[in-house]
């Protein structure tokens, strides 16, 4: 793993040379190019002064249009290909795959002094034969990464300067980075690094209230996912699949003495913990390779269902990455499997003698052949995807690789194909298959969104829609249409995807990527992209399904069917799922269809790199397709409060202390109102909450106003004359005058325990007739920022909107109206309620049922009310202290001057 050391440095090395890049690409194409020059007279000029460039251009500009790329896309483009494309050449040597090194120490290495000896001539220029070496060794490894090597006609018209890539090759040879090329996640971090500044720019103005667009939605919401995590979700999915497998064949497999052999380390370790020996942060030592692949497994045991769906090999293994970024979770998923194969070897030989082990690279070919499944949007994604899963499995030896099963979805699937080919198609689809015109027209209008909806394009569920309409057999029309599908997708579609290559046999990459999102997996792994719908521009809403008002929720809803029986889903999501009230559907579906197997709550400070660290926490979670009565594991790192969760997690995980892992059942949840799932309570306490009468129950929580302009409608009392102000206790059985200009108003802003005096007014002449005017020029109805104005004036309890870990109950003194920031409790007890609703249970109860920074209505309903002696007399006694404290306030409306 890359220390923080080295991330910052690999940061910094990325900003200079992305900035280096396209300046000299752009300064070389105006200069070669004539770009600055109006179009006609730059071919001219070009024609007449610069014939070879002339040819050149014409190349580059057919490219253009076909892909309908800017001048400043390709730049950009050509400029994160050198810049990956280096590295690489840099990392083969180093890994010793590349036997004559000439990139990694330039000048002094043997074979570039060999190179000169043998061709002085082609050292004499800027580049020093660089140029040359990286034309040769690239067109070598562009048979099989030619989406990393290869350059098309157009491509090598364009070229590079001499002196920027020998520049690329002395930046890459700083003695400081000498570590990061034997890192197999370096790349992924070179992808996060050069997206960074797209990615922050977007998020800043999405702050101002703007619009992710579509083709922005990968920039937006790449994160990349640190190593802990994805060893987690492999190690508690795979792993538990791989038990299933011994367990279905009677296999005896050495992780089980590893495991018990970290179980007994891991006893004695928590005690040197509980004794104050060490602090609970000390991670536990992990001593053997072996251990490497089971320090954060959770054990549990197996349901009959899952080890009799289970399959009978680790060979047979299908896993997906359905946003699978730069491959992190791929690459640790080749190790993982890289030891199971061999383990399953050892088992096998073990039983027959006879049985012949499969060597290293044999191993590693069928991994990527079989065994491992990406997509993603961004083509330059799966460039750095496969070019890491190669140059990794090729340390084990030649590979003579067929086909790779990453994709990307960019762009979109038939973008290529012109319009006469299109209708044709569609001609020819509907008369062979007797189908209307609209269904073809349906079926490859969604494949042009491809773009934007990644692996959430449901192409069979199209067709079953289709199908659905049609008096036809319905599994034979759904057969038929999907197999014309292929067909076309197999003859049409020729996008590049920057990766993926073809000897011989390897599909298009339209039909890969259908045929990938329409098999079944026993593991898909993921850490979905987290965006919100109301981010996002409307033609883009489309990849929310379900009603989702986050992205990561359309992956869990699409991938469900995609899942075998029993097999495993492995997600990495913000863990506001959990609890707060608009996730109820998606924590309603996810009891009703899965078995949740395990899930860890990180907290917040998981990733630094969001726009707002510390605010939003995380969980990695394990479900399972199927149903089962055992109970579920949580690991209980953080609650997501900022100032109590810890920032390194790793020792957590590995130590797996006892007093953070429950064990609770997840038929449970749905116990309390809204499904919150709270599994750490004590069963005393969780019965006793049950039990209790809940606010909710003796009356209404309603919100408040939204005035939608305070600077114009809000004043403080001592901003106006108090003869302007219609002001009566609470009390007092006069009704508000309706020809006075202000009546006071409850906010959020500042607010007192128990008793809320005068602090703001509002604009209230003629019932609002202002406001209400002024909200309906804005949205035609009044009614949808001014709600329960049937309780405006009434006596009621407000608590403070924001603030979780400061939640504070408070009763009007005076006849008021309350904003959206102060929602209020409408109840037949009154004021007796006040004592328990301040007692110091119900921040705890609160934080567990939505640890955010907000008390929505939904979570105040469902709060208790203990019985509490005396509550009128504690009521008496809040009113008297609250009335001295005002009585000391200056600013309090009833202050008086003494002297």
């Amino acid at each position: 793993m890359l220390s923080s050391s080295d991330r910052s440095k690999l940061k910094s090395k990325v900003g200079r040379l992305k900035s280096l890049l396209i300046e000299k690409f752009t300064d070389y194409a105006n200069t070669r190019y004539y770009l600055q020059i109006s179009e006609e007279k730059r071919k001219k000029e070009l024609f007449e002064n610069h014939p070879i460039g002339y040819h050149e251009w014409e190349q580059i500009e057919k490219k253009l249009a076909t892909t309908g790329m800017s001048v400043k896309e390709y730049i950009f483009e050509r400029s994160y290909t050198y810049l990956n494309r280096t590295f690489f050449l840099m990392r083969l040597e180093i890994l010793g795959i590349q036997k004559y090194p000439v990139f990694h120490g330039m000048k002094e290495s043997n074979g570039w002094k060999e190179f000169k000896l043998f061709c002085p001539n082609l050292c004499q220029d800027a580049d020093e034969g660089f140029l040359f070496l990286t034309r040769q060794v690239s067109d070598y490894y562009a048979r099989e990464l030619p989406g990393l090597f290869l350059d098309d006609s157009a491509d090598r018209a364009f070229g590079i300067p001499r002196e920027l890539i020998y520049e690329l090759f002395l930046q890459w040879n700083d003695p400081e980075l000498s570590s990061i090329f034997l890192d197999d996640t370096t790349a992924g971090w070179i992808y996060q690094y050069w997206n960074d500044p797209d990615r922050e720019a977007i998020n800043e103005r999405v702050k101002d209230k703007g619009k992710i667009l579509g083709k922005e939605i990968a920039s937006a919401t790449q994160l990349f996912t640190e190593r802990y995590m994805v060893e987690w979700l492999i190690q508690n999915s795979v792993g538990n699949l791989w038990f299933a497998i011994c367990k279905k064949n009677q296999w005896n497999t050495n992780a089980i003495q590893v495991l018990g052999e970290l179980k007994e380390r891991r006893k004695a370790h928590n005690q040197k913990i509980a004794k104050k020996v060490i602090s609970e942060d000390t991670a536990l030592l992990i001593e053997t390779e072996e251990e490497e692949y089971w320090k954060y497994f959770l054990e549990r045991e197996l349901s009959e269902e899952e080890i009799q769906n289970v399959i009978g090999s680790i060979r047979e293994i299908k896993l997906l990455d359905p946003a699978c970024g730069s491959g992190h979770f791929l690459l640790y998923a080749f190790y993982f499997l890289f030891y199971l194969y061999k383990e399953e070897d050892r088992i096998l030989k073990s039983i027959h003698p006879s049985y012949v082990e499969a060597s290293d690279a044999e191993i590693a070919k069928s991994i990527l052949e079989n065994n491992l499944h990406g997509v993603d949007l961004d083509p330059r994604a799966i460039q750095i995807a496969v070019a890491s899963l190669y140059t990794t499995a090729r340390r084990f030896g030649e590979l003579q690789l067929n086909h790779l099963n990453l994709v990307a979805t960019r762009p979109s699937i038939g973008s290529h194909t012109s319009e006469e080919e299109l209708n044709h198609f569609k001609d020819l689809f509907c008369e062979s298959l007797n189908v209307p015109r609209n269904v073809a027209d349906s079926l490859i209008e969604l494949l042009g969104t491809s773009d934007v909806l990644g692996s959430l394009l449901q192409i069979r569920t199209e067709i079953r829609n289709q199908v659905a309409g049609l008096e036809l057999y319905f599994q034979d029309a759904e057969g038929n249409i999907f197999s014309k599908l292929e067909e076309f997708l197999k003859d049409h579609d020729l996008g590049n995807d920057l990766g993926v290559f073809t000897l011989g046999t390897q599909l298009s990459r339209g039909l890969r990527l259908i045929r990938i999102l329409d098999s079944k997996y026993d593991v898909v792994v993921a850490n979905p992209p987290y965006l919100s719908n109301s981010k996002v521009e409307e033609s883009a809403s489309g990849i929310f399904v379900n009603g989702a008002s986050e992205l990561y929720e359309s992956f869990i809803y699409a991938f469900k069917d995609r899942l075998k029986d029993s097999g495993h889903f492995a997600l990495l999501t913000a863990h506001n799922f959990l609890f707060i009230e608009k996730f109820f559907n998606l924590r309603k579906y996810l009891l009703e269809n899965f078995t949740l197997d395990s899930l860890v709550q990180l907290g917040v400070w998981t990733f630094k790199e969001i726009s707002q660290p510390g605010a939003l926490g995380f969980a990695c979670f394990i479900l399972r397709n199927e149903k089962s009565n055992k109970d579920s594991l949580f690991f209980r790192i953080g609650s997501g409060n900022f100032r109590k969760d810890p920032y390194v997690k790793e020792p957590f995980l590995l130590n797996q202390p006892q007093k953070r892992l429950y064990h609770f059942d997840q038929r449970k949840f749905a116990d309390i109102e809204g499904s919150p799932m709270i599994y750490w309570w004590t069963e005393n306490f969780r019965k006793w909450y049950l039990q209790a009468e809940k606010v909710g129950e003796l009356g209404e929580v309603m919100n408040g106003m939204s005035t939608t302009n305070n600077e114009r409608f809000l004043l403080k009392h001592w901003e106006c004359k108090n003869s302007d102000i219609s002001l009566y206790l609470q009390e007092s059985k006069n009704d508000i005058e309706n020809e006075k200009k202000f009546v006071p108003i409850i906010d959020g802003s500042k607010y007192s325990i128990f008793l809320e005096s005068l602090s703001s007014v509002i604009r209230w002449r003629n019932k609002g007739l202002e406001i209400k005017s002024f909200i309906v020029s804005r949205y035609g109805n009044y009614g949808k920022r001014i709600y329960s104005e049937e309780n405006y004036f009434n006596q009621g309890i407000s608590f403070n909107l924001i603030g979780a870990s400061n939640l504070v109950f408070r009763l009007r003194k005076f006849k008021s109206i309350f904003l959206n920031s102060a929602p209020s409790i409408f109840n037949h007890k009154g004021s007796e309620i006040i004592p328990s609703l301040q007692s110091k249970i119900q921040v705890f109860i609160a934080n567990s049922i939505n640890p955010t920074i907000n008390n929505t209505s939904g979570d105040i309903k469902n709060l208790p009310i203990p019985n509490v002696i005396h509550s009128k007399d504690f009521v008496e006694k809040a009113r008297v202290l609250s009335q001295e404290e005002f009585s000391i306030d200056e600013t309090n409306i009833e202050y008086e001057y003494e002297g």
